[in-house]
């Protein structure tokens, strides 16, 4: 039995930077070093924003559903592989939890690392640095600062806590045909 958590790993952690992708797909971002004004504009506005809070809750809630998600990958993969018999299926579904726990603990230990963060924030800056003049990005920093704002900050959590569980009911519906697919030979 083979269950390919790092691509189940990878998958969750790519759902989770579809954003950051979706703006370096832009050709905005350049690799010239911004403005120190425009840095700082960025700094200014990440923290009206709360980035690094939203940043960290949102590593948390993957963390949280971590476990969960890693082991619904893999009972997918395992319910939809069409060289299983029914035994073999079954014996791999008891033993999941004995082979899934380290990887679990790798998982939880990458995305709890305080590096991590601090690293994607510091990577964050030239892409909104690139994106945004030091005019735009002060009306963004006056905008987190203003009564909605500071609603948008509060829901964002709730919202996007929200959007992840329809967006697991969503693909839970159509994964298992497509791994079915994806393992049948080529036509």
């Amino acid at each position: 039995m083979k269950i390919n958590i790092a691509s189940l790993f990878v998958s969750l952690v790519l759902v989770a930077s579809v954003p950051v992708f979706a703006q370096e797909g832009t050709g905005v971002v350049s690799a010239a070093a911004p403005d120190p004004a425009v840095i700082k504009a960025v700094q200014d506005m990440m923290e009206a924003s709360n980035y690094r809070t939203q940043m960290s809750a949102v590593m948390q809630q993957l963390s949280k559903n971590l476990s969960q998600s890693m082991r619904n990958g893999a009972e997918i993969s395992i319910e939809n592989n069409l060289k299983f018999s029914a035994a073999d299926k079954q014996k791999a579904l008891a033993g999941l939890d004995i082979k899934l726990a380290p990887k679990i603990q790798l998982a939880l230990g990458f995305m709890n690392d305080p590096a991590l963060l601090d690293e994607i924030l510091d990577e964050m800056i030239p892409v909104y640095a690139n994106l945004y003049t030091v005019d735009e990005l002060e009306q963004i920093t006056a905008f987190y600062r203003s009564p909605v704002g500071v609603k948008i900050q509060a829901m964002r959590l709730q919202l996007m806590s929200e959007g992840a569980r329809v967006s697991q009911r969503v693909v839970a519906r159509r994964i298992g045909p497509l791994i079915q697919q994806l393992q049948s030979p080529a036509k």
